[in-house]
């Protein structure tokens, strides 16, 4: 297992300190077939990547392959995309983007399509903006964004429009505006801004709403909800953490979950929408993971995967798991990676979730 040592928790020096590595783990990779049957909470290996790549998308197609879009590898920022199916284990080359970027975001359209916004490559934060057809592996450029964007927040509201709010809009500088894609006209349009001037990840709760959560600032600060009916936000009650590198999941019930680094405390807490509450998850400190993508199962339960702990004012890679119930508002065990590397993680249509990092791919069977 190849472990790297980072000074800084910021997502470009994350991805910068592991370019190195990315070489190094293709030459050990290989392609292995889908496994049968699994002992439920364990990860197996899948076919391998044709590129290793980092800061990269994860998309769930209607066909369940997942498109996998740019990212960094060893030489550089990639322009390039794949697919991956379940079926048979194995990744295809796809049709490349006009333009290599990294940090961007990637959404499912409800025509099938994919937007991919945003992000930065060597000419720094982008504002283009491209279609993926998976009928034809070919990319379209759709409009460009009101400003160029990077780790920005992207969802798809049930209103069939795209949300994109916040990120950096230059190099060092964040911005606190959010804008609307229409895909029937392929347009961008400026909606309100946020009140805060940071990175955010966005979750459409189940009244149609969009929750922001803060994934970069160490200050107590509220999430802000987007009302596209009059597109407004305002501010929710104070989080119960302040946190950093932050992910979500919209559980079952309809609350948010929300995991991010709180010091050398691993916080998880968990937004109520019918109450307007932030609630802390039991358990927290114990899980070993300070930063980690969320997937929610069929079971209802939310498989943490790690991908960074931090201690020390250093943070390291780990392969540490976690499995978040919300009927008992606590963590437990579950199986480990077999790669600690900063994975994507997408729920396929049978349950299990795959894992994306480098040129490691793996199944976790829940």
């Amino acid at each position: 297992m190849i472990r790297i040592r980072i000074s800084s928790l910021t997502p470009r020096a994350i991805h910068a300190a592991r370019f190195a590595t990315l070489l190094s783990i293709v030459l050990f990779a290989g392609i292995t077939p889908p496994a049968s049957a699994q002992t439920s909470g364990t990860w197996t290996t899948t076919g391998s990547l044709n590129t290793p790549r980092q800061g990269h998308t994860a998309t769930l197609l209607a066909n369940n392959q997942v498109l996998v879009v740019g990212g960094t590898a060893a030489g550089g920022i990639l322009n390039s995309a794949e697919l991956y199916n379940p079926v048979t284990g194995r990744w295809t080359v796809t049709g490349n983007m006009a333009t290599s970027r990294i940090d961007h975001s990637a959404t499912l359209l409800p025509n099938g399509r994919v937007l991919v916004a945003g992000g930065e490559n060597a000419a720094g934060p982008l504002n283009s903006a491209e279609l993926y057809d998976s009928a034809t592996g070919h990319w379209t450029l759709t409009g460009h964004m009101t400003v160029a964007r990077v780790l920005h927040g992207a969802t798809l509201l049930q209103n069939g429009q795209v949300l994109v709010a916040a990120g950096d809009i230059s190099v060092g500088s964040t911005g606190a505006t959010a804008e609307i894609y229409d895909s029937s006209r392929g347009a961008w349009k400026a909606t309100g801004s946020l009140r805060s001037f940071h990175s955010f990840v966005l979750t459409v709760l189940q009244n149609g709403q969009a929750l922001a959560v803060d994934q970069s600032d160490s200050s107590l600060t509220p999430g802000e909800l987007y009302e596209p009916s009059t597109g407004q936000w305002r501010l929710t009650a104070d989080m119960y953490y302040s946190q950093s590198g932050v992910s979500t999941a919209l559980l079952s019930n309809g609350s948010v979950l929300v995991y991010g680094n709180k010091f050398s405390c691993y916080a998880g807490e968990v937004y109520d929408p019918f109450a307007d509450t932030w609630t802390r998850a039991l358990g927290n400190c114990g899980n070993a993971i300070s930063h980690g993508p969320l997937s929610l199962l069929g079971t209802g339960k939310v498989l943490l995967a790690g991908e960074t702990i931090t201690y020390s004012g250093k943070a390291f890679p780990t392969a540490n798991c976690r499995l978040y119930d919300p009927a008992a508002n606590s963590w437990s065990l579950t199986g480990s990676l077999r790669e600690a590397m900063g994975h994507t993680t997408t729920r396929l249509f049978d349950g299990r979730v795959l894992a994306v990092g480098g040129s490691d791919a793996e199944l976790y069977t829940p």
